[in-house]
């Protein structure tokens, strides 16, 4: 990155903002209307935080993808850019350079910083309850910058997350955090730091994905269970039109899944960066195969968690030798947890230790929620109280 590059004049800022949205959206320059916002665009959490990193590296500017979503559309970000710029240069800079998978999202220096990934949508949801003196970070998926994934392996991701991790805190404390596939890294992340002698004081699994293998064997019980009343004939119908259901759907998904990788790969062999829109397409298949092969570790800290009905999480609460504190669970699907209309029903239950300290012996546990037994993974209702 060039030091000393100047942030151009207006006109030309915003045809150079108007380059990169129209590539992260597949249009041409001249479809990205200055007053038009990105939203609308087709700009997704993760376009928004490749154009912050693509700003950081052309202009020596380290925004964050939340001060681009506040001014969404290319007039209101150039003239942001032009005014804020110089002074944004001098911001205390945590990070290296060019970071293409970890993100400044909350520049605090007081408490203990929090280290999240997977699901940008949440740090933009629950801003409003964490204190502006917590350091948050997002990292990102690989690919995020549009380049092939590097590392395939569980142990390969969770060690190069690590190394981000410490180079932006060397010392500790942390407190780490995912959703979904991000909750497992998060999980064997926060893993390593123990085992180094580092202090995590909370670890924060939210619908944390668990072994494909007995997600499975929990939804055919829980058919099994649906038509236990009925006759054997019944019984067998149904879970023949079940299964009939389920194979359908992996054809379908194992065709697009396929195709995905075909068209992932002319971006790659043409050397022209992914869009936004397959980012995912590029990176689910990888998280698949990767989580087949992983095993839950025990774990010595505390850890709060918040799943969804259909997605008990049983192998986590078992592995946790700390205080683990699991909210009720949701009655929602797993993608709907990022949906704003659906966050009132865990959002600040599941934040308030971070709201109001470090760990869990700041909260106390409302009627609903439980407590795992440290070491036995026995459920046990009540709050939390004290450490």
């Amino acid at each position: 990155m060039d030091e000393g590059k100047p942030i151009p004049p207006l006109s030309e800022l915003k045809n150079w903002l108007q380059a990169r949205v129209s590539a992260l959206v597949e249009r041409k320059p001249a479809e990205v209307p200055c007053d038009e916002n990105f939203h609308a665009l087709g700009l997704d959490s993760v376009g928004y935080l490749n154009l912050a990193i693509s700003i950081e590296e052309q202009w020596n500017v380290p925004i964050t993808a939340m001060e681009i979503f506040l001014h969404s559309n290319v007039e209101l970000l150039a003239e942001f850019l032009i005014s804020a710029g110089p002074e944004m240069r001098n911001r205390t800079r945590r990070l290296p350079k060019g970071a293409a998978e970890c993100t400044t999202v909350n520049e605090g220096s007081d408490l203990t910083p929090l280290f999240w990934l997977n699901g940008y949508e949440f740090l933009e949801l629950f801003a409003p309850h964490i204190p502006a003196e917590r350091p948050v970070y997002y990292l990102h998926h690989q690919g995020t910058d549009g380049k092939s994934a590097r590392h395939r392996t569980f142990d390969a991701m969770a060690e190069y997350y690590l190394e981000m991790i410490l180079h932006v805190e060397p010392d500790g404390p942390y407190c780490i955090g995912g959703f979904s596939i991000g909750g497992t890294l998060a999980y064997e992340i926060a893993n390593r730091l123990t085992a180094m002698g580092k202090k995590v004081e909370l670890l924060m699994l939210l619908s944390p994905a668990g072994n494909p293998k007995v997600l499975r064997e929990l939804f055919w019980r829980s058919q099994r269970m649906r038509v236990v009343s009925q006759g054997a004939l019944q019984r067998m119908l149904y879970m023949c039109r079940q299964r009939s259901v389920m194979f359908s759907r992996r054809v379908y998904h194992k065709v697009r899944q396929v195709r995905g990788r075909v068209e992932c790969s002319l971006y790659f062999l043409t050397r022209r960066p992914l869009p936004s829109r397959l980012i995912w397409t590029h990176m689910q298949p990888i998280y698949a195969r990767a989580l087949k092969h992983y095993e839950i570790s025990r774990y010595p800290g505390d850890t709060i968690i918040v799943h969804e009905s259909t997605r008990p999480v049983p192998e986590w609460i078992e592995s946790v030798d700390g205080t683990c504190r699991v909210l009720s669970p949701v009655p929602i699907k797993h993608l709907d947890f990022l949906a704003e209309a659906y966050t009132h029903l865990w959002l600040e239950e599941f934040v308030s230790p971070l709201s109001m300290g470090s760990g869990l012996a700041v909260g106390v546990g409302g009627e609903d929620e439980v407590e795992a037994m440290p070491g036995t993974g026995e459920v046990v209702s009540g709050g939390l109280g004290t450490r």
